[in-house]
């Protein structure tokens, strides 16, 4: 008689299926600083001195051709710093968790509120304070909810008509394969030339 017990049957997780956006699709660019959020030390007569100027972020939203987000990049405005490269890696990560299924929504729910270094005052009047990078981008990311994806971006987009212009992404293989990109300045932003490179 065989003593041995049998072993459950161990099942293999499916793989994810992961839906790429179209070489060609819309985007958005939203430009917003916080102030004084850019901390910086220097050795003045002998002693360290920090001083504090205005942090730029870019963020860019490609959809897919039903209007659902499928990827963002985030650009801060210090290039090759530290946090400039934490934020691209986790945007890419976001990326490709929006084109495996994961929901935008989920994301809010984890991020927004969330307090932390750089955080304070912005130049945007409907959201004049940023908790933080991440509460700041996730709560502009609310307006992109399942009722109004499909009209946030116009038919128009980048046909001259529109406010928008033509940009570039750079170093951004691995989620798109495309150099095109839709900057649409937010609705009363004087900064029409904003463009997230990221």
């Amino acid at each position: 008689m065989d003593n041995q017990m049998a072993l459950p049957k161990v099942l293999s997780p499916q793989e994810p299926e992961r839906v790429r956006l179209p070489d060609e699709r819309k985007s958005l660019t939203h430009k917003f600083v916080i102030r004084d959020g850019d901390k910086r030390v220097h050795v003045e007569d002998g002693k360290l001195v920090e001083t504090t100027v205005d942090l730029n972020i870019y963020v860019t939203v490609g959809f897919f051709d039903d209007g659902k987000l499928g990827e963002i990049f985030i650009k801060i405005g210090k290039e090759g710093s530290r946090l400039s490269g934490i934020y691209d890696s986790f945007a890419i990560a976001v990326s490709l968790a929006l084109q495996c299924g994961i929901p935008v929504d989920a994301y809010i729910d984890k991020f927004e509120h969330t307090r932390f270094e750089p955080a304070g005052i912005t130049d945007q009047t409907d959201m004049p304070i940023a908790k933080s990078i991440l509460d700041y981008i996730f709560k502009w990311l609310k307006r992109f909810s399942e009722k109004t994806r499909t009209s946030v971006i116009p038919e128009d987009a980048g046909d001259g008509n529109s406010g928008c212009s033509q940009g570039t992404e750079s170093g951004e293989a691995e989620r798109a394969g495309s150099s095109s990109v839709r900057v649409c300045p937010k609705e009363g932003n004087e900064d029409k030339g904003a463009n997230a490179a990221g």
